[in-house]
């Protein structure tokens, strides 16, 4: 199909293919204003906490209030997305979030705050689930590390450069307004992907969809297998996810800190280490799924781990000695967070029973969330005690034992 026909049938179709067709470029629609609205807000949210008298404690709290109310929702998410469908959640979910964004311009206590992270947490998450399942049943299966690729990449893209935005709007125009574009950005979203998937045909277990287009060498498909079975690949994949993402937030939330006091960087320096990186990821996704459509997904995880092992290895033991050498490991680092990311989400849609999919991914997410809680939390405590070599260290030996623990018990024939 060209691209103004498959313009042609987004627009206008009304048959089942353009149906489907219409809700993959929703979710791209809905992701994309999700990245921004993130990348917008979260980088000044400490900033906004400090203006009303907020302290660095309650800027930690203000973050993880969200993060504990993603780690409760996302399963629940996932779930109702595949009792009720795509639509409803989605709409109800990014509504609120976008009136989360408008109350914040009712008070100016940092409690209020603290409510409305929360309250935000609960309901933004809706999207990571719901999302990503959709692309799993709305696409062969040839395909999905390639959709999920792009899924992560939208995000990416839509969190790069946000940050120099959002600065300039609230140092120009203040708080409130920022407030304002991020509520309109996700209200406005929430509607246009509402009209995208309020059409999209049923899901059944019995009865998956698909686009029916295959293209390229085709996977073989999985036999039905029973719930055991499907649990124990189901809680390895699941348990690396955890190591893996606590290894990657841990020593990019702390590589500001080490550039700062280890190398003496400004903070212009680290913000040119953090865009290099962040155009490495953009770069690297894509191509990182499709080899894992081509190739399997096993070979990219494991090339993924291996990768992101590099740079928390050689910052341990003092080969990061200079903006150069830095920039260089982060790109490394980034490179292996491009390959690990589709490859594992795509191993994970692939094991999915038919109709599921939304399920098992908001459980599976759970995962994800605790890495992300415990990477950075280990590694303040570990900096604060023994130094950054120990910190670093940590997150060396946490990523050798994902890379060791998917080397081992994961096979292709679990895929």
């Amino acid at each position: 199909m060209s691209a103004r026909s498959f313009v042609r049938s987004v627009l206008q179709g009304h048959d089942a293919a353009a149906a489907r067709h219409r809700a993959i470029f929703s979710v791209f629609l809905l992701s994309g204003s999700w990245a921004i609205v993130g990348g917008l807000f979260q980088p000044l949210l400490p900033l906004y906490v400090a203006s009303i008298g907020g302290s660095a404690t309650d800027v930690g709290l203000a973050s993880s209030s969200h993060a504990l109310a993603m780690l409760f929702s996302e399963p629940l998410w996932g779930l109702m997305g595949d009792r009720s469908g795509a639509a409803m959640p989605l709409l109800v979910s990014r509504l609120v979030t976008g009136t989360v964004f408008v109350a914040f311009l009712l008070r100016t206590d940092v409690w209020w705050v603290f409510v409305l992270q929360f309250v935000r947490g609960l309901f933004d998450v809706a999207l990571a689930p719901i999302g990503r399942a959709l692309l799993a049943t709305l696409l062969p299966r040839q395909k999905r590390g390639t959709a999920m690729a792009m899924w992560y990449t939208t995000n990416q893209f839509g969190r790069s450069g946000m940050g120099f935005v959002g600065g300039g709007i609230v140092d120009t125009l203040g708080f409130r307004v920022l407030f304002v574009i991020c509520a309109a950005l996700t209200m406005g979203s929430a509607i246009l992907g509402f009209l995208g998937l309020r059409r999209l045909p049923g899901v059944h277990p019995e009865r998956p969809v698909s686009l029916d287009e295959p293209e390229g060498p085709s996977l073989p498909a999985p036999r039905a297998r029973t719930r055991r079975e499907l649990m124990r690949p189901f809680l390895i994949i699941s348990g690396v996810t955890a190591l893996g993402t606590c290894a990657q937030s841990g020593w990019r939330t702390f590589v500001p800190l080490y550039a700062a006091v280890a190398l003496g960087l400004s903070a212009s320096e680290i913000g040119w280490l953090f865009t290099i990186s962040g155009l490495a990821v953009l770069a690297f996704t894509v191509p990182g799924g499709q080899l894992a459509d081509r190739f399997g997904r096993r070979p990219l995880l494991l090339a993924g781990l291996g990768l992101s092992l590099i740079p928390t290895l050689a910052i341990a033991i003092g080969l990061a000695a200079s903006f150069a050498a830095l920039l260089a490991l982060m790109v490394v680092g980034s490179m292996g967070n491009a390959a690990f990311n589709p490859a594992r989400t795509a191993l994970l849609s692939d094991l999915a029973p038919a109709g599921r999919h939304g399920t098992v991914i908001g459980i599976y997410g759970m995962a994800e969330d605790v890495g992300l809680l415990i990477g950075p939390l280990a590694g303040g405590l570990l900096w604060d005690r023994y130094g950054p070599a120990a910190a670093f260290s940590a997150f060396a030996l946490v990523s050798l034992i994902a890379l060791g623990t998917a080397f081992t018990l994961i096979r292709e024939s679990e895929d």
